[in-house]
């Protein structure tokens, strides 16, 4: 075994659970095959990581921890009122720029001390790229939306549902880019001059994106590559880490086994918006259409519980959605995919980021409705898109048939051949 093979390959996994846990299943799949693997992600993620055997890193300091505070719970996101949500935007990246350079500086001691081969990084890790170059080893953009420019739909970071036509679509990437760059530049450059050693970059790392081999961990059949990406990009299907066999709680259990008329509902780290008002709306849909609801809600629980509605800290999504009418969820690539591939129907409440481009293939795939935006949900349209999904045949039939496909994709071993591909070469 040469000396590259016994370094280890690094993936850098910031963000919430649903931007690490991909990369759990990779690893693993690396590790089978007899690869130096290690993830070095936030200490929340340690167990995560750890159960599935693969060597874990710490990494300092998550910006998206922030999110979760109130006093930032506008940024990031279209609201009702835009100027308040660009104040806690303002704010928020403010505030983030002193944990942003905690984490730069951690990963550089986490992928030094890992003897790193191999750096892999996605969009909350961008600056991956930066800590490859330092070191003189390869690196690879490891994605879970679509960021390679295309004509043929804006940037999966926009909020919006609608196509802006091919040179509009372009142009959005190219936004987007710069916003996901700018706010952070000046502390990733004073890291780059001061920790790396290299010099000050004058643009987004994404701005060559297309010149490089770049994965996609998700399925074709839910987002087709369009024709204009590079063949070294590759849309390979999900990335599946979670035991379909977890089991749930006697709780979850015994609220499944009263009545076949259950939907999930939930919402990610720091996508839930209003959150009295929206508990308010679902418990007065709920009663309407005479459905009971999983509850997966932030803490606190809420003191005022409702026999229709069971709230709980976490459930595996593998087990449970298979086992539920719908999923009303944020619209998250993890949630999204989790109720794709258990073939049920989705209702896509989008706030921020890509969500609601996985809202608008869910639509377009006629696995549930359109994507309705939190801070312009009603009682009334929750009643209606709950209508359409739990009893439109077609809707379920349709969700069915997408589900087995996706199911029936090997995802991990195509990213995985990729990966060691590249070190091969190397």
């Amino acid at each position: 075994m040469n000396r590259v093979q016994n370094r280890s390959i690094v993936f850098l996994a910031s963000g919430t659970r649903g931007d690490v846990q991909p990369y759990v299943a990779l690893a693993s799949e690396l590790l089978r095959r007899g690869r130096h693997v290690t993830i070095a992600t936030h200490a929340s993620f340690r167990a995560l990581v750890e159960q599935a055997g693969v060597p874990f890193a710490l990494l300092d300091a998550n910006p998206s921890d922030l999110l979760t505070q109130p006093r930032f719970s506008a940024a990031l996101r279209v609201g009702r009122n835009p100027l308040h949500s660009l104040r806690a935007t303002i704010k928020y990246m403010r505030e983030g720029r002193e944990w942003y350079a905690r984490l730069l500086h951690s990963a550089w001691v986490a992928c030094q001390s890992a003897s790193a081969s191999l750096v892999i990084g996605g969009v909350p890790t961008l600056w991956a790229s930066d800590i490859a170059q330092a070191l003189e080893v390869p690196h690879l953009f490891a994605f879970l939306q679509p960021m390679t420019r295309t004509t043929f739909f804006p940037s999966a970071l926009l909020p919006t549902t609608q196509s802006l036509g091919r040179w509009g679509n372009a142009l959005s990437y190219r936004l987007i880019e710069q916003a996901i760059w700018l706010p952070w530049r000046n502390v990733i450059n004073q890291w780059r001059r001061e920790t790396l050693g290299l010099p000050a970059l004058q643009a987004s790392p994404l701005r060559h994106l297309h010149r490089q081999t770049v994965l996609y961990g998700y399925s074709v059949h839910v987002a087709p590559q369009p024709k204009d990406w590079p063949m070294q990009h590759h849309v390979t299907g999900y990335w599946f880490a979670d035991a379909t066999d977890a089991c749930l709680s006697d709780e979850v259990e015994r609220f499944l086994a009263k009545k076949d008329d259950v939907v999930y509902i939930g919402f990610g780290v720091g996508s839930l918006q209003r959150p009295a008002v929206m508990l308010q709306m679902i418990g007065q849909a709920l009663a309407e259409k005479q459905l009971r609801a999983i509850m997966l809600w932030p803490q606190p629980i809420p003191s005022a519980q409702n026999q229709n509605m069971l709230f709980v800290n976490n459930a595996p999504h593998a087990t449970l959605f298979p086992r539920v009418w719908a999923a009303v969820h944020h619209g998250g690539a993890g949630t999204t995919a989790q109720a794709i591939r258990a073939g049920v129907p989705s209702v896509v409440l989008p706030a921020m980021a890509d969500q609601y481009f996985w809202g608008a293939r869910v639509a377009a795939l006629g696995i549930g409705p359109m994507p309705i935006p939190q801070h312009t949900l009603t009682v009334r349209r929750l009643v209606e898109t709950l209508c359409v999904t739990t009893q439109g045949v077609a809707v379920r039939a349709r969700a069915q048939t997408l589900g087995m496909r996706v199911r029936l994709e090997d995802g991990v071993n195509q990213a995985v051949d990729v990966i060691t591909s590249i070190l091969s070469s190397s």
